[in-house]
C-alpha cells in the first residue's frame, strides 16, 4: 500500500515538474514584428538626390528590375516616369491616363519583372503591359504590349501579379472568405486560397470586408514565390504556386487590422480607430529576400512613413533589419541585393528619390 502511495506521488511531483518546466521554456509570443529580428543594421544615404528633383511631383510607389527603376508619379496626365536604375538618369513618362488604347485609370497599382511593367485596375477590370525596352528607345507611346480583360464574378482584387503563362495571382477577397486567388487569361478560377482575418466578423459585409483586407503584394522573377502583407497590421503572407495551386508557406499574423466599418445609403467605408498602426507600409522583392517598410507607430500620431527596413527569405524567415537614417515613404531594392531606391520628402515637402548601400 505504501509503495503505491509512493509511486503516485512520485508520479504526481515528475507531472508537476515537467508542467512547470514547459511553462517556463513556451516561448513567448512577440508583440511587434520587430522582435523576430536582430539588431538593426544602421544605413546611411549613399546618394540623396538620386534622380533629377524637378521630375517628380507626387511620389505614391517605387519599382525595380534590372536597370529600370519606375516610380509612381502623376504629372502632366501620365502615371510613371521611368529612370535609369544604375545612373538616375531621367528617360521617359508612361501610362497616360484615359480610356484609349494603351491609357489607363489614375492611380493604377504596377508591377516592374521580366522587362515588362504591368498595370492593374479593378475598377475596370484591366491588365496593360508595357514594354521596358521600347521606351528607352524613345517609343514614348508605342512601349504599350498587350491587354487583357479580366472577370472573376464578384471577386475584388487589391492587388494583382502576373505569373506568366497566361496566370494570374490576385490579393483581396472572393465570396466574402478567401483572401487569395489565382486564375487564367480565359478567367478559369485554378485555385483559392486563405481566409481573410475577419471572415467570420458579421460587422463587416462583402464590400467594408474587401476595404479592410488592403495591402501589398509582391513576387519573386520566376513567379512562383509571393508575399503580401496587409495594410495597418503585422500579417504577412508568404506563398508559392506549385502545379496550379496556392501553397501558403508561412503566416506571420501576430496583430489584425483595427477598422470601423460603416455601410450608409450605399456608400462603404473601413476607417481606422485611434488604436490603429501603421504595420507594414511597403513591401519590394528580389530572388533572395522579401524588403518590407514597417512602422509599429499609431496611425493618429505619426505620417505613412517609417525608418525601419525588415528583411525576409522566401520562407517567412527573418534575416536582418535595417535602420534608416531618415523616414521613408516607399521602398524598392535592387536584383543583386545591393542598394536600396528610397522615397523621401525634404524640409520644403519636395519629393526625391535616395539610395541606400546594402553590401
Amino acid at each position: 500500500m505504501n509503495m503505491k502511495i509512493s509511486s503516485y506521488l512520485l508520479t504526481v511531483v515528475v507531472g508537476v515538474l515537467l508542467a512547470l518546466l514547459c511553462g517556463c521554456t513556451a516561448e513567448k509570443k512577440p508583440e511587434s514584428v520587430s522582435e523576430l529580428f536582430p539588431v538593426p543594421i544602421s544605413l546611411s544615404c549613399s546618394a540623396e538626390s538620386f534622380v533629377p528633383e524637378d521630375s517628380l511631383a507626387v511620389v505614391e510607389g517605387l519599382a525595380c528590375s534590372g536597370r529600370n527603376l519606375v516610380v509612381y508619379d502623376l504629372q502632366s496626365g501620365e502615371s510613371y516616369v521611368l529612370f535609369d536604375a544604375l545612373s538616375g538618369e531621367y528617360i521617359t513618362r508612361f501610362g497616360r491616363i484615359g480610356q484609349g488604347p494603351g491609357e489607363i485609370s489614375s492611380g493604377s497599382y504596377g508591377c516592374l519583372s521580366d522587362g515588362r511593367f504591368v498595370v492593374f485596375d479593378d475598377a475596370t477590370k484591366n491588365v496593360t503591359a508595357y514594354d521596358m525596352d521600347t521606351l528607352r528607345n524613345g517609343a514614348r507611346h508605342s512601349g504599350f504590349v498587350w491587354r487583357q480583360r479580366y472577370d472573376i464574378g464578384d471577386g475584388q482584387l487589391s492587388r494583382l501579379a502576373f505569373l506568366g503563362n497566361g496566370l494570374f495571382f490576385g490579393a483581396g477577397l472572393l465570396d466574402s472568405h478567401y483572401q487569395y486567388i489565382l486564375f487564367d487569361s480565359d478567367n478559369h478560377i485554378h485555385d483559392t486560397a486563405v481566409e481573410v482575418y475577419n471572415s467570420e466578423d458579421t460587422s463587416f459585409d462583402r464590400y467594408t470586408r474587401f476595404l479592410s483586407n488592403q495591402g501589398d503584394l509582391v513576387m519573386n522573377c520566376s513567379g512562383k514565390r509571393l508575399a503580401c502583407a496587409l495594410n495597418f497590421s503585422s500579417n504577412i503572407d508568404f506563398l508559392a504556386v506549385d502545379e496550379g495551386k496556392i501553397r501558403l508557406v508561412k503566416s506571420l499574423r501576430l496583430k489584425n487590422p483595427l477598422y470601423l466599418p460603416e455601410s450608409s445609403g450605399g456608400i462603404y467605408s473601413a476607417s481606422v480607430t485611434p488604436e490603429s498602426f501603421w504595420g507594414y507600409i511597403s513591401l519590394c522583392s528580389t530572388d533572395k529576400y522579401v524588403y518590407a517598410l514597417y512602422s509599429d507607430k499609431k496611425v493618429m500620431e505619426s505620417g505613412r512613413c517609417s525608418s525601419t527596413v525588415l528583411v525576409y527569405d522566401w520562407d517567412g524567415n527573418p534575416v536582418r533589419s535595417f535602420q534608416l537614417d531618415v523616414p521613408a515613404f516607399h521602398i524598392a531594392a535592387d536584383e543583386t541585393d545591393s542598394r536600396l531606391f528610397v522615397s523621401l520628402m525634404d524640409e520644403e515637402h519636395n519629393w526625391k528619390i535616395s539610395v541606400y548601400d546594402l553590401k
